[in-house]
């Protein structure tokens, strides 16, 4: 029984370390400018990324800018401009559609991306108090976001935090 165990293990061990070790392929660049502290998530096997900033030596400009990314087709589409500029927002993807808010420009306001109409509708504000720079994430059609040892769920039922 353990020789079974230790032989089923080494060979799962060894599938695993194959699939690690792949090799990393380029895809399309995105057709936005470069940035950082900008967010993304995923739907309907698409990707999305956009707002974020630029600062420096120079002027610190936001984005609000919203991109799509077909895998199938490896190429990006800009869609819908977000509602404001911003950066160091939170972003999360309840109904297949991403939601995203806080950040520098809005304190409790969110805002989800409905996929199929490229639009931005504003859903109810979050219970946090300005919830940017921190981590959003996704759970059985539940938004969560996570800041300072708090953590705020997302209904999108009830539309309630």
């Amino acid at each position: 029984m353990k020789i079974a165990f230790v032989g089923v293990f080494c060979i799962f061990g060894f599938i695993s370390a194959q699939t690690l070790t792949g090799t990393w392929e380029k895809k399309a660049s995105l057709g936005g400018t470069g940035r950082h502290r900008g967010v993304g998530g995923n739907a309907w096997n698409r990707g999305y990324i956009g707002l974020g900033h630029v600062n420096g030596a120079g002027a610190d400009i936001s984005y609000k800018d919203w991109w799509e990314y077909d895998p199938a087709s490896d190429t990006w589409t800009q869609k819908a401009d977000y509602p404001v500029s911003t950066h160091g927002a939170v972003s999360f993807v309840v109904d297949n559609c991403p939601v995203v808010g806080g950040g520098s420009a809005l304190s409790t306001q969110f805002y989800k991306f409905n996929t199929l109409t490229n639009t931005w509708g504003q859903i109810a504000n979050c219970i946090l108090p300005n919830p940017g720079d921190s981590q959003g994430f996704s759970i059985y059609n539940r938004g969560f976001v996570y800041q300072a040892n708090q953590l705020a769920t997302y209904n999108p039922v009830t539309d309630s935090w």
